[in-house]
Order: C-alpha cells, then sequence, then structure tokens
C-alpha cells in the first residue's frame, strides 16, 4: 500500500475505518411530491407535451376556414347641420360582406396534418404517463434501499458486538491455558471480518442516501424529520 501511495516504507501511515453513520428519517410520501416537482426529465416530458398541444392547435387553425368580416358605410347628403345626416341617412350606402378562404390545400392532406398533429400529441402524453410512472418506481425503490441499508446497520453493529465479546472471553480462555492458538485466532478474523461488514453497511447506507437525493433532486432534510 506504501509503495502504491508512493510512500516511505518508514512512514507512518494511518487508516481510517470509521464513516459518519448519521441516520435520516425520510418520508416516502414526501420523497414522491418533491421528485415528481422536481426532476427535469419529467419537466421536459410536460413541456414537449404542451408545444404538441399548441402544435395541434395551431394545425387546426392553420387547415380551417377563414372568415373575413368586411363593412362599409358611405355618408351622402351631408349639411352644415348635425340633422341633415341623420334625414339623408336612408339614402347613405351602406355594404356588408363576408369573405371566406380556405387553404391552398385539398382535404386529405389537411386532414392529415391535423391527424399527425393530433398523434403527436397523444405519444407526448404517453410518454408523460410512462415518465412519471417510472419516477414514482424509482423513488420508491431508492427509499426502500435506504431503509434496508438502515437496517443493515443495526444488524451488522449488532453482529460487531457478538464478535466482540466473543474475542474478549476467548483471549481470557487463551490466556488461561484452555483453548488453543488457533481458536484465538478464529475469533480475531470473525472480529475483523464483522468490523468489515459494519464498515460496509455504514458505506452503503451513504450510497443509498446519495442515490435518493439525485432520484428526488431533494436535500435529505426536506425528506423527512432531522436524525435525533
Amino acid at each position: 500500500l506504501r509503495g502504491v501511495l508512493g510512500m516511505e516504507m518508514d512512514e507512518p501511515m494511518e487508516i481510517v475505518t470509521e464513516v459518519e453513520s448519521r441516520r435520516f428519517a425520510v418520508d416516502s410520501s414526501k420523497a414522491l411530491q418533491l421528485g415528481l416537482q422536481r426532476r427535469t426529465d419529467l419537466r421536459q416530458a410536460e413541456i414537449q407535451e404542451e408545444i404538441n398541444r399548441l402544435g395541434l392547435e395551431q394545425s387546426k387553425r392553420d387547415n380551417g376556414p377563414i372568415a373575413t368580416l368586411n363593412a362599409n358605410v358611405g355618408v351622402r347628403g351631408r349639411g352644415s347641420e348635425v340633422g341633415d345626416i341623420s334625414s339623408n341617412l336612408e339614402r347613405n350606402l351602406w355594404s356588408v360582406g363576408i369573405e371566406v378562404t380556405m387553404p391552398l390545400l385539398d382535404g386529405g392532406v389537411r386532414e392529415g396534418s391535423v391527424e399527425q398533429a393530433q398523434a403527436d400529441l397523444e405519444k407526448s402524453k404517453i410518454a408523460t404517463s410512462l415518465k412519471r410512472q417510472e419516477i414514482v418506481r424509482e423513488i420508491r425503490n431508492t427509499v426502500r434501499n435506504v431503509a434496508q441499508a438502515e437496517r443493515q446497520i443495526e444488524l451488522r453493529t449488532a453482529a460487531l458486538e457478538v464478535a466482540e465479546r466473543t474475542y474478549e472471553v476467548e483471549q481470557s480462555r487463551f490466556e488461561l491455558g484452555l483453548i488453543q492458538s488457533q481458536t484465538l485466532l478464529d475469533a480475531q478474523g470473525e472480529l475483523t471480518q464483522a468490523r468489515i461488514d459494519a464498515l460496509e453497511s455504514v458505506i452503503n447506507y451513504r450510497r443509498q442516501l446519495v442515490d435518493l437525493r439525485v432520484s428526488t433532486m431533494a436535500e435529505l432534510e426536506e425528506l423527512g424529520l432531522p436524525p435525533e
């Protein structure tokens, strides 16, 4: 190890085997709520759905008839008095017209354009729904993994305490000459393994918390009550 690290062979080296095991009480419903609010991939799917909805509306407008209302009024028989206009109003020229125009496309092309926009909207709706379901499953899995990792810490800690007591007993028996050295070495090996298992359980718990933060895009303090 010293060689890999580029250290001198007589240089002292301290290896830290303790990892912070701070616990967090995670509220699964809050994790789901925050995750669905903050996940950018879900926002992207929802934005695409809205774009396709607007595209369908635009396609219907572009391929539908357009009506224009024109109104013209010509006032004749004007006089110097206000009443001259009203008295001659029946002789004034009135014209009203409605002009209807259609796009220069045949009916099949117009319908196809609208149907394509409708299909794009339906696809985006399905994509949004599937993305939401995927996120819900992912968050639920990460919350469950955190709970399982926390339970593993408890079990490994209990196993470590048993291994420590066993080693102490075997060491006392060895000092009294009641057991062979191999028995003491076996107890020492079990203690070492118990320590490794306890350390790995804490590391795994920290990894699961990182996965939870990623899946919810929230800080751990936002997902439930802080540890006591």
